[in-house]
Formats: C-alpha cells, structure tokens, sequence
C-alpha cells in the first residue's frame, strides 16, 4: 500500500494531510476548534527513492505512507501548501492561537 501511496505522489497526486484540534478551558468551559490542511506535491522521483523509503520502514508509521523529512524524498519536493508542522502532525500555529482564544492557561 505505501508503494501505492508513493507511486500517486510520483505521477503528481498532492499528499493532503489533515488536522482536527479542540481546546478545552476547564475552568471556564469554553471550547474552540479548528481543521487544518496541508498539500505537499512532489517532481518525479525514481524507484530507488521508493525502494529507499520501503526498506527503510519509518513511512510506515506515517500517514499516508510518507515522511516529507527524508532527504530522498526531500530534495523532489515541488511544493507545499499549509506548514511542515502541520504535515507532521502538530500545527503549532494553529493550536497556540486555539489556546489563546480558549482563554486557556499557558505555562511559563
């Protein structure tokens, strides 16, 4: 299936990734949300970039059967839409301004 995957990415089907976050403030019960997507869009990568990926198994613990960050893949990326934090999972932008109108409590 990951070969599935990387082969769409290779022939110019975007990778979309998507972000659900809620913040909840306890003390005052205010909650907010948001859905955040991301688009990366790759050249045409040769089969040993895939082999590569394969044997080295970490896609397999990713969504959509790819890691933006391997320097294999890396360097056929053409584009991406949306941030790298959200691609790999966490949009800290997103979520700091989530927690800021949740009126929720921030460490120092």
């Amino acid at each position: 299936e990951a070969r599935e995957f990387l082969e769409s990415y290779r022939q110019g089907k975007p990778a979309t990734f998507m972000n659900g976050m809620v913040v909840h403030n306890t003390a005052t019960g205010r909650r907010v949300s948001s859905i955040n997507s991301s688009k990366v869009q790759w050249k045409e990568f040769p089969d040993e970039v895939i082999d590569s990926l394969v044997k080295k198994g970490e896609i397999f613990t990713c969504s959509g059967g790819v890691t933006v960050e391997d320097e294999n893949l890396q360097k056929y990326r053409q584009s991406l839409e949306g941030t790298l934090e959200s691609v790999q999972g966490l949009p800290v932008k997103s979520l700091s301004m989530l927690l800021s109108r949740a009126e929720a409590p921030v460490p120092s």
